[in-house]
């Protein structure tokens, strides 16, 4: 199973790919810094999960994430702006799970490991 991470910052950007890649079965993990370049690799690529934040520089995660909806792909949004207002317009643009950098950054390994052992949809 491939995996996009998608954050601004290069340091948490690299942390979060390490953590994926060392998740069994996770074949390979991209990088994206933008939407420009998350969209690239989506075209090029075709991961099934996208690690996404929702501050990118001048942009908004949920611009990607409107833009992903009606996809296959499992998206999970890992945000340091974890409000109660954001988690509900991450789910109902269709986000699968919600997570919070500083308090759940743990609960990432898990839901990959799970989401690599159910079927792609």
């Amino acid at each position: 199973m491939d995996v996009l991470v998608v954050d601004d910052s290069a340091p948490v950007r690299a942390r979060i790919a390490a953590i994926c890649a060392d998740v069994p079965r996770v074949d390979r993990v991209f990088e994206a810094r933008s939407i420009a370049d998350a969209l690239s690799i989506l075209d090029q690529n075709r991961p099934r999960v996208v690690v996404l934040d929702l501050h990118l520089g001048e942009e908004s995660g949920l611009s990607l994430l409107r833009r992903l909806q009606g996809s296959n792909l499992v998206v999970i949004v890992l945000t340091n702006d974890a409000s109660e207002v954001h988690r509900r317009s991450c789910v109902a643009l269709g986000a699968h799970y919600f997570f919070d950098k500083s308090t759940e950054f743990d609960a990432l390994p898990l839901v990959l490991a799970r989401e690599v052992a159910r079927p792609p949809a």
